[in-house]
């Protein structure tokens, strides 16, 4: 659970603050009143992959073991972006499986919505009247994996299809036994994605090691606890695999970008 409450950041409210246009247009397309504009979106990214490294990765006291050189590697190294790659798919919609999914915007936005400075601050009462904070979570948008990722955006046929499979076995991951969502198994993976030394040229790999075998220990003890003992060994199996699905497609993503 600590690892569940070391994620909690308020995103949304960073977005805002990081760029006005793109979290205005973003929410909008969340509520369907605007279409889908991947210039936000990729706005979005940077603006999570700054809270990661900000304030998220900070409160993990592993680094503070680490050499300058480690930690350097780690938070902006050229693989660094895998793990963050991998969290941020689960804001994809990918069908049948995103349903699971609760998507976190209706909750931010109340939050935000009744901080009555930073709305004046932030220049949110126009957008606020506009949209439909009854709205349900289910009721919001997400993009879809076809939106973001269109036919030929990689003018590789074979990349495309490599990309597809791999955010699509990501997404369907972590499902407990009631085919439920677990935030903490997705949160649990990402930092065994951050700690997995393969990705780095590092000074000291055998501490990296160490830290990213404390993390999947802590996940199979975590499965076993929520599942029986065959499906916790199969999701474990399947979680392990996703590290390659993982490091694969951010590199397909990473080497043929879509622009609109």
């Amino acid at each position: 659970q600590d690892v569940h409450f070391k994620f909690q950041v308020p995103w949304l409210q960073n977005l805002l603050i990081f760029d006005g246009a793109a979290g205005i247009t973003l929410l909008e397309y969340a509520y369907g009143q605007h279409e889908f504009k991947i210039e936000s979106w990729e706005k979005f990214k940077t603006s999570m992959s700054l809270n990661f490294l900000r304030f998220i990765l900070p409160t993990f006291s592993e680094l503070d073991d680490l050499s300058p050189h480690d930690v350097g590697q780690i938070m902006s190294g050229p693989n660094s972006g895998i793990a963050q790659f991998f969290r941020l798919s689960y804001w994809i919609n990918i069908g049948t499986a995103s349903k699971r999914i609760i998507c976190p915007v209706t909750s931010q936005l109340k939050i935000l919505s009744e901080d009555h400075n930073m709305v004046k601050v932030l220049e949110l009462e126009d957008l606020l009247s506009r949209l439909d904070l009854s709205k349900d979570a289910s009721d919001t948008r997400r993009p879809s994996y076809d939106e973001l990722y269109p036919i030929s955006w990689a003018g590789d046929r074979q990349a495309e299809e490599r990309h597809r499979e791999a955010v699509f076995k990501i997404v369907d991951w972590p499902a407990d036994d009631k085919n439920k969502f677990d935030y903490l198994m997705a949160m649990l993976m990402t930092m065994i994605l951050v700690f997995n030394a393969d990705f780095y040229t590092l000074v000291n790999k055998e501490k990296v090691e160490k830290i990213q075998l404390k993390y999947i220990m802590i996940l199979q003890r975590f499965l076993r606890s929520k599942l029986s003992a065959k499906s916790a060994n199969t999701k474990f199996l399947e979680g392990m695999m996703l590290i390659a699905h993982a490091q694969e497609a951010w590199e397909i993503s990473s080497t043929f970008k879509y622009e609109s």
